[in-house]
């Protein structure tokens, strides 16, 4: 009988010591595993969100070209669209070959031929023309301004597009540009340079100031340094893009 107690109180000694060494090496693995699976399911996602913001350049780019091909015409400049197009929305360009002013900084909203009212009309063209979706149309330019409807919104949260005539860094071009804000007249940054760099690198030349994609910062900090490399482990978005549509 007094074999029978100590062997009990051997067995509870054993089962109050608590894991192993082998048994804890197991659960942080797991945890390890779990933590590794989250991550990388965030990296997943995130990769995601900017293939999207491309593939939204490329629709955008492909629809211009049509645009130009159908109506002899750059979309927002095209200076009958009122008579041939006939949509809600639609307001006549000056026809002067460029998308309101050609210039670097932001553009304030407005109507009619001026130049942030054919930087609005570029978006009403497109769509009404039925060459791009995802445009919300007004009745007038104006009403546009108000608020993002009337461009087209970006995949990512608080997103949008901004066609304009600019010279970045020496390379004239129509650009539509990718940023985020209020309103189409304001600017803020949307990327990181991680993430900016990221687009680079599989879409164009890797650079800030050639090719494609050129960044166009709005911070007091720089995206890319002169020579046009990015830091991939700045994590601030201190970069806005502009993307070729010619």
């Amino acid at each position: 009988m007094l074999k029978f107690w100590k062997m009990r109180a051997d067995r509870g000694a054993e089962a109050e010591a608590g894991f192993t060494l082998i048994e804890m090496s197991i659960v942080l693995v797991i945890i390890g595993l779990l933590i590794g699976g989250v991550l990388k399911g965030q990296e997943l996602i995130d990769s995601t969100r900017l293939k999207s913001v491309v593939a939204q350049w490329d629709a955008v780019k492909a629809a211009t070209n049509g645009f130009q091909d159908r109506y002899n015409g750059m979309p927002g400049d095209y200076s009958t669209a009122t008579t041939v197009i006939r949509a809600t929305g639609v307001e006549n360009g000056d026809g002067n070959g460029v998308i309101g002013t050609t210039s670097t900084a932001p553009l304030a909203s407005g109507s009619g031929t001026g130049a942030a009212g054919e930087n609005l009309n570029f978006w009403a063209h497109l769509t009404a023309a039925n060459l791009l979706s995802g445009v919300q149309l007004s009745s007038l330019a104006t009403a546009q301004a108000a608020n993002a409807n009337g461009i087209l919104a970006g995949r990512i949260a608080n997103s949008f597009f901004m066609a304009i005539d600019a010279t970045s860094n020496g390379q004239y071009s129509v650009w539509v540009r990718f940023q985020s804000g209020t309103a189409p007249g304001s600017t803020v940054d949307i990327l990181t340079e991680k993430q900016t760099a990221e687009i680079e690198r599989k879409y164009d030349d890797s650079s800030s100031i050639t090719g494609s994609i050129h960044a166009d910062n709005r911070s007091a900090t720089a995206c890319g340094d002169a020579t046009g490399a990015y830091n991939p482990l700045q994590t601030a978005r201190n970069c806005t893009l502009l993307f070729a549509l010619q």
